[in-house]
């Protein structure tokens, strides 16, 4: 481990306090929901996206603690294939939502809640 100037401490700091952010939301998701996230596809992809998120910051934490570590370079692949898959699911979900809307002759999707269907 090399030695850490202020930024990086900072920076790794910022990186924790975020991950334990998106850990906290996907576990009160799951609580919130009763576990009913995984009937929906939007309720998956939030799931999904959320602990993306939380294995891209430990990913920077352990980057920045340890440069070099036991299989690094697999879980960096894995890890930036997992996050790319949750925006391109996303992108896919807003034109699912575009599409039927359209189909029912409602106009675009406004600013509801995708998690209407979750009940």
């Amino acid at each position: 481990m090399s030695a850490f100037n202020w930024a990086d401490w900072i920076v790794t700091t910022e990186f924790v306090v975020g991950l334990l952010f998106f850990l906290a939301f996907a576990i009160g998701y799951h609580f919130s929901t009763g576990g009913q996230w995984r009937r929906s596809p939007e309720g998956r992809h939030m799931m999904s996206l959320s602990l993306s998120l939380v294995a891209v910051g430990l990913l920077a934490v352990l980057n920045n603690v340890w440069q070099d570590y036991p299989a690094r370079d697999l879980g960096r692949v894995a890890v930036y294939a997992w996050f790319a898959h949750g925006g391109a699911m996303r992108l896919l979900l807003l034109f699912r939502a575009q599409r039927a809307r359209r189909r029912d002759h409602t106009g675009p999707v406004d600013a509801q809640s995708p998690h209407e269907r979750i009940a």
